[in-house]
């Protein structure tokens, strides 16, 4: 794996204090990160990618970034329809292109953008619109994110089912414990 994902920053500090390497994304919204807490090390070297969920998250991390003198790799996660975190729709340009201004480029790096489908075991015209909704935002942005931006959005379900959902990552969740959906 290229990057592991975890929900929250004591589960990423495990990870690290186990010795592990590999990048490693935490879901839930950060807001703050003890100095002394693992992950704190992780956020300054860069090991460590945070998700932003919305304007005023975007504003806690800059803050943070500008706190730790640390420049911080995030992804944007988009609500297209789980209502399970992310920004909304209306709101993820904006919250990306901020991300890109030249003069952000001192304290947040854009290094994903993501979305959640809401039921890739057995609904494909949803989560093609909600495929559909990602690709429209990531069009409309004044300035392209980099080739080495992930964009993601395949779960398990999806990775199994529909290539067109693999986009430059998969995030395989219940593969790894050997379940497969039908």
């Amino acid at each position: 794996a290229q990057l592991l994902s975890v929900y929250s920053p004591d589960e990423a500090g495990e990870l690290l204090a186990a010795g592990v390497t590999t990048p490693i994304l935490i879901l839930a919204p950060v807001y703050s990160i003890d100095r002394f807490h693992p992950v704190y090390r992780g956020l300054s070297s860069g090991l460590i990618h945070l998700v932003v969920h919305g304007e005023e998250h975007l504003r806690a991390l800059q803050s943070l970034a500008g706190r730790y003198g640390a420049r911080l790799n995030v992804q944007v996660k988009i609500d297209t329809g789980l209502h399970r975190g992310g920004c909304e729709m209306g709101d993820a340009k904006s919250l990306i292109e901020q991300i890109l201004l030249p003069t952000r480029k001192a304290d947040l790096r854009l290094t994903g953008v993501m979305t959640h489908f809401v039921s890739a075991v057995d609904d494909e015209a949803l989560t093609r619109l909600q495929h559909d909704r990602l690709d429209g935002i990531l069009r409309s942005l004044s300035t392209p994110i980099r080739p080495t931006c992930l964009v993601h959005e395949a779960n398990t379900a999806a990775m199994v089912q529909w290539d067109w959902s693999h986009r430059n990552m998969v995030r395989v969740g219940l593969a790894w414990t050997g379940t497969v959906p039908s």
